[in-house]
């Protein structure tokens, strides 16, 4: 059979009407929602493509300044790193031993003795300060023995202090001889004919009387080193003779020399004045 319609109440038509209303808001929401959403991703999609924009157009912009930096500027080579520069040292002044020590090896003829005759010594001039070498002429077997501290062979001194029978004293210096002749030393006929040959006069102290200590160079330029230095202490002497004139304007060491001869005490030779010792004044 069909179905019958009953008739409603008015409560019923009246809950009826409060759910039609009710969905009509829901429908009203749920559509604003949907505009409201899709305008939402509208503009952030709109947003999106113009910061993207920006982006692709700074890109562009950065990509022309090295360009133009290129056609504007001069390329410049990167820097190099200098090594840092000490500054120049003053070179140290040579030492008084060094200024006043000379040393080396030369043909030596020796002190007045038995057998006496020439040998390759290593002679050193000093005045004494800085080193073992006494103060003088001294010889050794070698240069290592003179830098060990070894004791000369011999050695002569720059001057001796003798006394006359008066009690003064004079100070007796040695001279040096710039050329020595086969009258001088007739050892030197039958000496090495290659040397260049010159001497230092001396005074033996315990025997009084002088003699020449002959020394033989390879070359007159070193034998004119070793005059020009031992005339630093004493004198150079040139006995007459026309092979002397040579060194009449030779270059000596100093002048006056550290040690010449002087009274040192009483009585100057022939004079009656006396001569008081500085050192006790």
């Amino acid at each position: 059979s069909a179905p019958v319609d009953l008739p409603m109440s008015d409560e019923d038509k009246e809950a009826e009407h409060i759910i039609n209303q009710l969905m009509s808001l829901i429908n009203s929401a749920a559509d604003a929602y949907s505009t409201a959403e899709a305008a939402s991703i509208e503009s952030a999609d709109h947003q999106r493509a113009a910061a993207l924009a920006q982006i692709e157009a700074l890109r562009v912009e950065e990509a022309k300044l090295p360009a133009q930096k290129a056609a504007t500027q001069p390329i410049q080579p990167a820097p190099t790193q200098q090594p840092a520069q000490q500054a120049p040292q003053a070179s140290p002044s040579a030492s008084p031993a060094a200024q006043n020590t000379k040393g080396g090896l030369l043909l030596n003829y020796g002190k007045d003795r038995f057998m006496r005759n020439f040998a390759s010594n290593y002679l050193v001039v000093s005045d004494g300060v800085g080193t073992t070498a006494p103060a003088g002429v001294s010889w050794f077997d070698s240069e290592a023995a003179f830098k060990k501290g070894a004791t000369p062979i011999d050695s002569i001194p720059f001057f001796v202090v003798e006394k006359n029978s008066r009690g003064s004293m004079f100070k007796k210096a040695s001279v040096c001889w710039p050329l020595v002749t086969d009258e001088d030393c007739p050892k030197l006929a039958t000496a090495d004919k290659n040397k260049v040959y010159f001497a230092v006069d001396y005074t033996n102290q315990k025997s009084g009387k002088t003699d020449l200590v002959v020394l033989g160079a390879s070359s007159e330029a070193e034998r004119n080193e070793w005059v020009t230095f031992i005339t630093k202490f004493v004198a150079m002497y040139l006995p007459p003779g026309e092979e002397f004139e040579p060194f009449i304007n030779f270059p000596v060491g100093a002048s006056p020399p550290m040690h010449v001869n002087e009274v040192l005490g009483g009585e100057a030779p022939g004079s009656a004045q006396r001569v008081i010792d500085p050192s006790k004044r």
